[in-house]
């Protein structure tokens, strides 16, 4: 995973979706 190659908000945002597509 490239988490620290970008912004806390858009890796926040990738969790979320990803929450929402799993959910």
């Amino acid at each position: 995973m490239a988490t620290l190659s970008i912004p806390p908000s858009v890796g926040t945002y990738n969790a979320s979706v990803f929450v929402l597509k799993e959910g």
